[in-house]
């Protein structure tokens, strides 16, 4: 009788030796549900954006005109300059106003160079400007001088910040005109912001 069972329970052993292994089979993954798939998509790398460099002049009204205190028909205050998004790695910049009145003809009202970064405007009115002030086209003096170019129709001003990579080197502001400050930032300019406004007013052309 043992060796009967014995005979029998060989076979048992060897079914169960060599049944299936599906359980020790490499894992098949499956993709992640709920909490674990929000977890496992959440890699996006960061990104920095970067504001834009723009400039306003807060004085013009919404018909774009500058009013007549800042032209030489009012009191002929230089008038207040905002700006935003300084690019990073500027080291100095410069504030232009200027009008284009032919080809070959700009004329231009203020000229502030080598100003703080850190800086975002300019009060206007009788504020010293933070920075050095070169001269104007109108009596090439220093200092801002208002708009007073005349013809028929609206005259557009145009105000140009400029962020540099290195200040000017320039050291005698009476001697610092518009075509003087192009020259000495040529090559130096990281970002330009600009704003147009315009002036309508009679009488000859200055």
């Amino acid at each position: 009788m043992r060796a009967a069972i014995a005979a029998i329970g060989i076979p048992l052993l060897l079914v169960t030796a060599c049944g299936p292994t599906t359980d020790r089979a490499t894992p098949v993954s499956t993709p992640p549900t709920g909490d674990r798939a929000e977890a496992s998509t959440d890699t996006a790398i960061p990104t920095t954006t970067t504001a834009p460099f723009v400039v306003t002049v807060p004085a013009v009204g919404s018909d774009g005109n500058l009013p007549v205190a800042f032209t030489c028909d009012g009191a002929g205050l230089a008038p207040p300059v905002r700006w935003s998004g300084t690019p990073p790695g500027t080291v100095a910049l410069a504030v232009v106003m200027h009008h284009v009145a032919g080809p070959s003809d700009v004329h231009w009202y203020w000229v502030v160079y080598d100003i703080d970064p850190s800086v975002d405007h300019l009060d206007g009115g009788g504020v010293t400007p933070p920075g050095s002030v070169g001269t104007n086209s109108v009596d090439r003096k220093v200092g801002y001088r208002p708009p007073c170019s005349q013809g028929p129709g609206r005259k557009e001003y145009t105000v140009t910040v400029s962020a540099l990579a290195r200040r000017t080197g320039l050291t005698d502001p009476t001697r610092v005109d518009r075509p003087t400050l192009l020259g000495a930032i040529d090559g130096a300019v990281v970002a330009e912001a600009t704003t147009t406004f315009s002036v309508t007013r009679g009488g000859s052309a200055r």
